[in-house]
């Protein structure tokens, strides 16, 4: 499997010279990071020869990850790259009237993306919303993230540390930024869906993304999932474009899902 593969693969970002990360953090990338099978300690107890194999595997396996003209996310026969999913996504945004925030202003300087100080007019607050984003992990790595609103101020997400609650404040913390809400259910059952993530709360980070059936651990996207197919047999899961594993992506790409607002 891919994403298993990557994981086990995919080194801390000194092992690769010259490759430059930024300050944004994904929560499926966090986890590949924090899930890395081999502490640099092990690799100098290895020969020079086996260094230099073991390099030449993770730059290829990390380039061949990244390629988003060429790689496929999941095991399904009608497979779409990364780059085509969220492609996809921005469509339906569109045909769903998302309200598009592509520049927020702040005083006469242009932000690229809103500041703690200017949350969008328009930004998710509702309990039991979805927030996904598409920015990569470091830049590089192709993932997403995504959580379900529980209040105003917090979202329950599931990070590399588990099951969290954290700040909703994705307006800043990254520059892209989709708002989603489940159709034709009423506030009650949406506010059952968050309470249910937020039981969740202290639980691992599930590795395994081609097992989102356990209910022991979570990743991101796979606890949003689970929320409203557990608590309200409501499956946002589209197998088709990722096969078993439960991509960001296909939280907003299901038909019960109207996408209202967009961050470019």
């Amino acid at each position: 499997m891919r994403f298993r593969l990557l994981k086990r693969l995919l080194g801390r970002e000194e092992n690769f010279p010259g490759v430059q990360s930024r300050p944004v953090t994904t929560g499926w990338g966090d986890a590949l990071e924090k899930g890395r099978g081999m502490k640099l300690c092990i690799l100098n107890k290895l020969g020079i020869m086996s260094v230099i194999a073991l390099a030449l595997t993770l730059v290829a396996a990390s380039a061949a990850f990244a390629d988003e003209s060429s790689t496929n996310i999941g095991d399904a026969s009608s497979f779409q790259d990364d780059a085509a999913l969220w492609a996809m996504v921005d469509d339906k945004a569109k045909k769903d009237g998302a309200v598009c925030e592509e520049t927020l202003v702040s005083g006469t300087d242009a932000q690229p993306y809103a500041t703690a100080a200017k949350r969008p007019a328009k930004y998710p607050i509702a309990k039991g919303f979805i927030l996904v984003t598409k920015d990569k992990y470091k830049g590089v790595v192709p993932s997403g993230h995504a959580g379900i609103i529980y209040s105003e101020s917090t979202v329950i997400e599931a990070m590399p540390e588990g099951v969290v609650r954290k700040s909703n404040n994705w307006y800043s913390r990254y520059k892209t930024c989709y708002g989603a809400y489940v159709k034709n259910i009423s506030q009650t059952q949406k506010d059952k869906a968050a309470n249910w993530a937020k039981g969740q709360m202290g639980k691992p980070y599930n590795y395994d993304f081609y097992n989102p059936n356990t209910r022991k651990a979570f990743y991101c996207s796979q606890l949003v999932w689970a929320a409203y197919k557990d608590t309200l047999g409501i499956n946002l899961e589209n197998a088709a474009l990722c096969g078993n594993a439960i991509h960001p992506s296909e939280l907003l790409m299901s038909s019960r899902v109207s996408v209202f607002y967009m961050q470019q």
